[in-house]
């Protein structure tokens, strides 16, 4: 992994208690994809413009450096979280895979959250919900390879409406197959993920979130006069469980 990243949260690690996928309510290539986007958010709305305020009303309780911080923590944590997934993971061409595998995650899981967000519970929605948590499950390759597996069969049932979207590319599904396939041929399907590994990615999440509820916290008070760009800063994730909830709440019988 990025050693300068590692060396520079080695003190804050030992401070904290590892947090593990249950607190982190998502699938990891998700949360990652979130934080990318809230770094952009930052930086976007840190200074104020056009009458609206900044993040920066609040950088008493935000660091100067917070867009900076995260972007480092999330390398980290995503570094880790692949040499977690199988000891001696210096192979390159089997460390070029795992990455790839996390990018066609994030991309299928989005895209296919994207489409099913239609108010509408079906059986397409279940499978979603199964798939993401299976795939957070835990951080043996065995999982990774079942993920893609599963994704890009889902992608494919849904290839008609995903095709709407101009971002998507259907050679993704594809890929992810191949990823699988390739990743399974190299031995790597199974096996006993690197608890040593495991544990500082769980506290380099710790630093993590902290971090991302911060702002997250910041951005509903500093923009609380402007609710579309305070929404921009919550977890879409989130916010479809939250729905899917609610309708399941309205659907369910007396």
């Amino acid at each position: 992994m990025s050693g300068a990243d590692l060396e520079k949260w080695a003190e804050a690690m030992q401070a904290v208690t590892p947090l593990g996928p249950d607190a982190w309510r998502m699938p990891f290539a998700v949360y990652l994809f979130e934080t990318e986007g809230l770094v952009s958010f930052i930086r976007e709305r840190w200074d104020a413009k056009d009458g609206v305020p900044g993040l920066s009303e609040a950088a008493a309780f935000l660091s100067a450096n917070i867009a900076d911080e995260l972007e480092s923590l999330a390398r980290a944590a995503r570094d880790l979280h692949l040499k977690a997934a199988f000891e001696g993971g210096a192979d390159s061409e089997r460390s070029a895979l795992l990455s790839e595998a996390q990018e066609l995650l994030s991309e299928l899981h989005l895209a296919c959250e994207f489409v099913l967000d239609d108010g509408v519970e079906d059986a397409d929605d279940h499978a979603l919900a199964v798939i993401s948590a299976r795939s957070q499950s835990d951080s043996t390759l065995a999982t990774t390879v079942q993920a893609l597996k599963d994704y890009a069969g889902l992608s494919e049932r849904l290839l008609s409406k995903l095709e709407l979207l101009s971002s998507f590319d259907p050679k993704f599904i594809e890929r992810a197959k191949l990823v699988a396939a390739r990743l399974a041929e190299m031995g790597l399907g199974s096996g006993r993920p690197a608890s040593a590994y495991i544990e500082q990615r769980n506290r380099i999440m710790a630093l993590l979130s902290e971090r991302v509820e911060r702002v997250r916290a910041a951005a509903q008070f500093v923009f609380r006069k402007h609710p579309k760009i305070a929404r921009e800063a919550r977890s879409a994730y989130q916010r479809r469980k939250r729905s899917e909830a609610k309708r399941r709440k309205v659907s369910a019988p007396e």
